[in-house]
């Protein structure tokens, strides 16, 4: 009886514990993640292989936990937190609304992903000279589409339906390649391509001359003679030097090279000596003089044909020619009865009038802006100094101080600024390379030995000039200046001679 009495409360406790259990159970179910959602995405629109920044909650923190979708293509998931994912627009992919699945449950954007096409360049920069040529290779997302190319300055590049870049004048220029609303850029910068004449000497103290493009020298058909070049000028893709070469007789023929050849000036079969050249349309203008003793007389020459400038059979020398609206301006010297030199200016074969008809005087160069003429030179003063000179529409105007010797060789002008260079004597009795902006001067050599500019050319705010410096061994280096910088072109080892030059 004492056995039976003790079961009865452990099968009351039994049955007390069953039934707490089952109530707690019923009462606390296993909490569920929540579903997630999306705020926004970004970009809103992009080509295949773009990425996209999807935003929102509930996401998984493991990339591969996510299923996104863009309409029914699925996207591979870079990155995921809980609140954000990266994803690669797939390929296949249209435009459409993004989905995002995570455990089960499934979220959609409520606005569409717009796809784009994609363009890429094989290039985003290229560095060309003036008239060089390149190719932009476009890559398009979606074959047969049709690229559109543009250049926001032609004046610098141009860009066919090819992709054929051609480098048009100095500066930048953007290309674009477009297609389906996507675009491409290659930013090219051109260079100006900078052309000179002069001559080198061999090792037999020969002079050969000699032509340079971008510090390169070229090829010029030469004999075994002598030969100069001394001024260069430079139309579409043709470039032009003249000069004169001397043919077996030592006789100094004049010449104009043209490109790859040559064509010869009358001459008589005297000595003559081409100075300048200038190209317009389809005309080529020579000046210089030749030499018959006892005088030398004014020559120009229109496509090689010879024309004696007047001189009232004086000796005279032409040193410069320029040509405006088919006007034909030549700048030299006609001596006078007393047998010097004076200034002088013809415009289209007849002689005009330069003030202050100086004791003796040389004009060296003309340059016409608008309706302005102007003429560069020297005169001597009542102290017998050379002093540079300016001769603007007729009127003489000083451009150096008339304290030491100077002359102007060459001149540019540019918005009625006057740019001439040539030389000034310093302290020390050198001839020192001398750049003037009106009356301003600037030495372009250092004053410890001899150096002469002879030719000026302006391309946008750059100066250039061409001229020669002694080195320490007294021999002549070819040199140009760039903004007063120089820039050697030959090594020193042998006399050389930048005498003009021509940028573009």
């Amino acid at each position: 009886m004492k056995r039976k009495g003790t079961l009865l409360p452990v099968l009351l406790f039994t049955m007390s514990f069953v039934l707490i259990w089952s109530c707690g159970k019923d009462d606390h179910p296993v909490p569920q993640n929540p579903p997630p959602t999306i705020t926004d995405f970004v970009p809103a629109s992009g080509p295949v292989g773009a990425q996209v920044t999807i935003n929102g909650t509930h996401f998984n923190a493991s990339p591969a936990a996510n299923v996104v979708k863009f309409g029914t293509i699925t996207a591979e998931v870079a990155i995921a937190t809980s609140t954000k994912i990266i994803v690669t627009v797939p390929e296949g992919a249209i435009t459409s609304k993004i989905s995002v699945s995570v455990d089960g449950e499934t979220v959609t954007s409520d606005s569409d992903f717009t796809v784009t096409t994609a363009i890429t360049l094989d290039k985003s920069s290229l560095n060309l000279f003036t008239l060089d040529e390149a190719v932009l290779i476009g890559t398009v997302s979606e074959a047969n589409l049709a690229i559109t190319w543009s250049s926001d300055n032609e004046n610098v590049a141009t860009v066919d339906e090819n992709g054929v870049v051609t480098a048009t004048g100095s500066g930048t220029a953007n290309i674009k390649a477009a297609v389906d609303g996507d675009e491409a850029i290659c930013t090219v910068t051109v260079n100006p391509n900078v052309y000179v004449a002069g001559f080198t000497t061999n090792t037999n103290n020969v002079q050969s001359a000699a032509y340079w493009k971008n510090g390169q020298i070229q090829g010029l058909l030469l004999n075994n003679n002598a030969s100069i070049a001394t001024s260069i000028f430079v139309d579409g893709s043709d470039v032009y030097l003249t000069g004169s070469m001397a043919n077996d007789n030592s006789i100094d023929l004049p010449i104009v090279w043209k490109n790859d050849g040559t064509e010869d000036l009358a001459s008589g079969l005297n000595d003559t000596y081409p100075q300048s050249i200038f190209v317009e349309g389809e005309n080529v203008y020579t000046a210089g003089y030749n030499s018959i003793d006892p005088t030398s007389s004014a020559i120009m020459w229109t496509n090689g044909g010879f024309q004696a400038l007047p001189n009232g059979d004086n000796d005279s020398h032409a040193f410069s020619v320029f040509v405006s609206e088919g006007d034909v301006y030549v700048a030299g010297y006609i001596n006078n009865a007393n047998d010097l030199p004076m200034a002088t200016l013809w415009k289209n074969g007849v002689i005009q009038n330069l003030s202050g008809q100086l004791l003796v005087s040389v004009a060296q160069s003309v340059y016409v802006e608008g309706n302005d003429v102007y003429v560069g030179g020297t005169y001597l003063n009542e102290n017998n100094i050379a002093v540079a000179a300016i001769w603007k529409n007729g009127v003489l105007q000083d451009i150096s101080d008339g304290v030491e010797d100077a002359q102007i060789l060459s001149l540019f002008v540019r918005d009625g600024d006057i740019y001439a260079v040539g030389t000034e004597h310093n302290a020390n009795n050198l001839t020192v390379a001398t750049l003037w902006k009106n009356t301003t001067p600037q030495p372009l050599g250092d004053g410890t030995t001899a150096s002469i500019a002879y030719s000026i050319y302006l391309d946008g705010t750059d100066i250039y000039v061409a001229g020669d410096v002694k080195n320490a061994n007294n021999i002549s280096v070819a040199t140009i200046w760039k903004n007063n910088s120089p820039q050697e072109l030959t090594d020193g080892t042998e006399n050389a001679v930048a005498r003009g030059i021509f940028v573009k």
